[in-house]
């Protein structure tokens, strides 16, 4: 996809009605609270038995922190839950694709590598879906979540990271879509109160790869779920 591009509220309109009949790994298939104003960071009434929004959930894994580096191959591995060190970093790969879990081992130098399709809806601000997390397992552990994409051997990360926290008490659901679908790039590099001079969506550099850097100190278990709810607008600096 092309970078960002702001829309008139009547033509995104018209492009949802065309991309309406879509498959629901490539674009959306309803819009019912896109127009209601910016939803990026609110996400729609939870499920009182989930705490996560209301939605059609397209795919879900685990984030698992493990003490010990994995040495099995993983890769084609059916199981849905991507394995990271409990202390220290990994990479989880990204690659374009309907979502699938292509190699579920983030502890080794290869890092894991995760497919998902492209995000964002047609040329304009929002994506079609969100990304969720519930941080869980026992208190205090916390991560660190960034968006990178590498180019000629050079990574490139975006100035907005998410920091999980589980805390004591119940977890809570927490919406990390702008942090993990899309990267907002300091090209610049003066300091300055917002560094981010550029935004744009997973997949928009054809010859990048990108990829979600974890900072993990001592979280253990994190659900991840990806759901139909248009996310945005995510607009240029």
């Amino acid at each position: 996809m092309s970078p960002t591009t702001r829309w008139s509220v009547p033509t995104l309109a018209l492009a949802t009605t065309v991309l309406g009949c879509a498959e629901a790994t490539t674009a959306p298939t309803q819009f019912a609270d896109l127009f209601a104003g910016p939803i990026a960071s609110s996400g729609m009434t939870p499920n009182a038995s989930t705490g996560f929004p209301s939605g059609t959930t397209l795919y879900k894994f685990n984030l698992l922190g493990v003490p010990k580096g994995k040495t099995p191959t993983m890769t084609g591995d059916q199981g849905k839950r991507i394995f990271v060190p409990l202390w220290g970093n990994a990479k989880i790969y990204l690659q374009q694709g309907p979502f699938d879990i292509i190699d579920a081992n983030g502890t080794d130098a290869n890092g894991a590598t995760f497919q998902l399709p492209d995000p964002q809806l047609n040329d304009t601000e929002y994506t079609w879906y969100g990304v969720y997390i519930r941080p869980k397992g026992t208190p205090n552990g916390k991560a660190s979540l960034t968006s990178c994409k590498v180019v000629d051997t050079e990574e490139l990360c975006s100035t907005e990271s998410y920091v999980l926290v589980r805390g004591t008490g119940k977890p809570t659901v927490e919406n990390v879509s702008r942090e993990l679908l899309t990267v907002c790039l300091d090209l610049d590099h003066i300091v300055e109160t917002n560094p981010c001079d550029v935004r744009e969506f997973l997949f928009d550099d054809d010859l990048a790869q990108y990829l979600w850097n974890v900072d993990n100190q001592g979280l253990k278990n994190a659900e991840v779920r990806f759901i139909e709810i248009p996310q945005g607008p995510f607009t240029q600096p």
